[in-house]
Parts: C-alpha cells; structure tokens; sequence
C-alpha cells in the first residue's frame, strides 16, 4: 500500500479548506472531514455545504484547523498540525495513502491524468511564499537556529571570498610572471631568430651573387663559344661553296651568247677583207702587166694596203678584245682563289685574337693585328699597260722613237711627219 508523507508549509485555514474542497471534486469524494483545535472530534463536510461553510467559518488569518482529511475509493489525503520532535516549527504533515490496487473491491484505480491535476494542486498549494515563511520568525528558537545559521553562512562565505580573491590575486600574479617570462624568453629567441635569419639572408645573397657571376661568365664563354661555331660553320659553308665554283670556272650561257655575235660579225668581216685584199692583188698584177699610168697604179696600190691595214686593225682589235675577256676570267679566277685564301687567313686572325685575349685577359696589340692582316680581302691596282698588245708594243717601240716615216709605194714614196707619227702611236 504506497503512502506518501510530506512535510509542507503551514498555511493558513482558508487555504486548507479550497485545497480539500478542490481535491474532493477532483477525486470525486462526497464529503470532506475536518477538526477544529479543542473539538472533541472531527465534523464531515458534503461539498453541497462545502462553499457555504467555508464562507462562514474560514478566513485567510485564522490558524483553527487542526487537521483535514478526505478519503474514498481506497484513496485518502489527510493533513494534520501541531509541532513534533521530527516536525519543526512552521510546518505540517500531509499524508496521501492510494490503496486502490491492494484491494480486489471492483474499484477502478484513478488515472493518470487524474493522478497529476492532484500532484499539480499540491505543488500550487504547498508552495512556499514570503507570508509563509514569516511565521518562522515568530518561534525565538528556530529564529536563533536560522540567525546562527546564517551568521556561520556568512563567515563561510567571507572566508571563501577572502580564500578565492587572494588565490586569484596569486594566480594573476603568477600568471604575469609567467608572461613576462616567457615574453623575454620569446623575444631574446625572436631576436636570436632575426639575426640567425639576417645572417642566413646575407648568406644567401652572397651566394647568389656569386652564382650570377658564374652564370655572367658561363654565359660570356658559351656566347664566344656559339660565336666560334657559328664562325666555324660560316668558314666550312664559304669554303664548300667556292669549291663548288673552282671546280667549274665558266662562263654562263647567257654571257657567253651575248658574245657570240661579235665573233660572227668579226669573222664575216675578216673574211671579206680576205676576199677584198685577194682581188685586188689580182687587179694589181693586172694592172702593172698593162700599159697603166702612175697615178692609177698608186691608187690601185693604196688598194690592198688599205685593205690589209683594216685586216690588220680588226685582227689586232679582236685579240685585243679577246685578250681582255681572258685576262679577266683569269683575274676572276685569281680573284676566287684570293678570296678562299683571305677567308683562311681571316678565321686564322680571329682564332689568334680570340686565343690571345683567353690566354692574356687582353686585346691584341693593334700592330700585330695590322701585320697579320694586312691586305686582306684588298684589290691590287691594275697595270692599264698590261692590257696592250704585243703588236701595239712593237708599233709603239718603233713609232715612237722615229721622227719620220717613208714608205716607198709603186710610182713614188710616201712620207709621214711626227704628228702623224703621235695619231698612229695613240692609235
């Protein structure tokens, strides 16, 4: 059978009689029982009477009750004053018996839901307030008990406050020893740090400084090393080429049919100074086998001569002319070869200058640079005299030293004077 004791708050007799009243409709119980301090027993109330009676016999100061109860169905709530050894002052004693499963009576046990609207009434009812707990001050007993208590509390508690705020203060004070040490710490390790750092940077630095200068000069000698191969190839390029050309020294198609017709031209007029020349020696002969006169004779003579003259002349103007074509494929020629051999010689100046200044750390002196490369890829002067004729040296050796010369034809002579002389010279 659970029973269930509670000590609550003392409250006053209006307050009892609506919780009972309340309960009982809750509960569904006809009557509530109630004893008046002094009664020589309890009275039953029916809740018909309930509000009438609590309207005439109960007020909120008066203290007259000294016990309630209501009981049913197996369940009953019971409340009950009066001070104890194990009931202090102030409070009383609520009992609640439920007995409704212990019994086989046919009663049907109250819900759950009814169950808790009661425990809801008895936490609104008992609650303790301000005005009830005031009566605990009017015993001198429990008022000393609850002074002494809270003198100790507050010793307890000044003590506590003391013991917290001088921990604290220590705390924080260990606290700021510890920071500042270890902020020096950590500053000396920062600076230590820095110049550890400035000093590696430096390092570094000098490194890469070093570094560059290693590739400045990597870069320097592969430049003069790409320029050699470059030189190098050019030279074996240059070379292979002019090989190619003085396997084959020729003239070209072209040049050689632009010249063509000029040999055509010469051998048709040679051939008809031959022809001209030929007939008139024949008319010649003729002419002095006949009864001709002087004057005739000396015209048919001047003929041939004429002729012969010209034939000379052409003959002397063609191989002249051939001459100079000769001359100047030869020159060409050696020209070619001159070139080949200058483009040797300027490799092998610039290889001596390049090795002088590896080997030196300087230039080469600018004289031996001119000896060694004195006339280089330079043109000699052309002798004019050289392009002459043999015939035009032995007309000018014995022109130019005559004063005069006579020439015997038939039927008189024929004399030339120094200015004719000078005009068939420069001829």
């Amino acid at each position: 059978m659970p029973e269930y004791k509670l000590k609550v708050d003392r409250l006053n007799d209006k307050e009892v009689w609506n919780f009972f009243r309340r309960a009982a409709e809750l509960l569904d119980i006809p009557s509530v029982t109630i004893a008046i301090a002094g009664s020589a027993g309890g009275t039953a109330i029916t809740l018909a009477d309930a509000e009438e009676v609590g309207k005439l016999s109960f007020d909120h100061d008066s203290y007259m009750l000294f016990s309630a109860s209501l009981s049913g169905s197996q369940f009953s709530i019971s409340l009950s004053r009066g001070a104890s050894d194990d009931t202090p002052f102030g409070f009383d004693n609520l009992r609640i018996n439920n007995a409704q499963r212990d019994y086989n009576s046919g009663v049907d046990p109250y819900a759950e839901e009814t169950l808790l609207q009661l425990g809801r009434l008895v936490s609104q009812t008992f609650v303790p307030t301000l005005a009830s707990a005031s009566g605990l001050y009017r015993d001198p007993a429990t008022f000393k008990a609850i002074m002494q208590s809270h003198q100790r509390m507050l010793e307890r508690m000044q003590k506590t406050i003391t013991a917290v705020g001088e921990e604290a203060a220590s705390a924080r004070a260990k606290l700021e020893d510890e920071y500042w040490q270890k902020s020096s710490a950590l500053l000396k390790e920062n600076e230590k740090r820095r110049k550890e750092l400035d000093t590696e940077v430096e390092r570094i630095k000098a490194r890469l400084a070093e570094d560059e200068r290693h590739l400045e000069e990597r870069k320097k000698a592969l430049d003069d090393r790409d320029n050699t191969h470059a030189r190098r190839a050019l030279h074996s390029t240059l070379k292979q080429r002019l090989a190619e050309h003085a396997a084959k020294f020729e003239l070209t198609d072209d040049t050689k049919g632009r010249r063509r017709p000029i040999h055509i031209a010469v051998w048709i007029a040679a051939t008809s100074l031959v022809a001209l020349i030929v007939f008139n020696s024949w008319a010649l002969q003729d002419a002095f086998g006949g009864a001709t006169s002087a004057t005739a004779s000396v015209i048919m003579l001047l003929k041939p001569v004429g002729l012969t003259v010209a034939l000379l002349g052409l003959v002397s103007w063609y191989l002249r002319w051939m001459n100079r074509w000769f001359e100047r494929h030869a020159d060409a020629e050696f020209q070619l070869k001159q070139f080949e051999l200058d483009i040797d010689r300027a490799s092998w100046v610039v290889e001596t200058a390049l090795e002088w200044r590896f080997s030196q750390n300087s230039a080469i002196p600018q004289h031996l640079l001119d000896n060694i490369s004195r006339n280089l890829f330079s043109k000699g002067e052309k002798d004019e005299a050289a392009d002459m004729h043999p015939a035009d040296y032995l007309a000018s050796a014995l022109i130019g030293k005559a004063s005069s010369v006579r020439l015997s034809v038939p039927g008189g002579e024929v004399e030339l004077g120094p200015k004719a002389l000078s005009g068939a010279g420069k001829s």
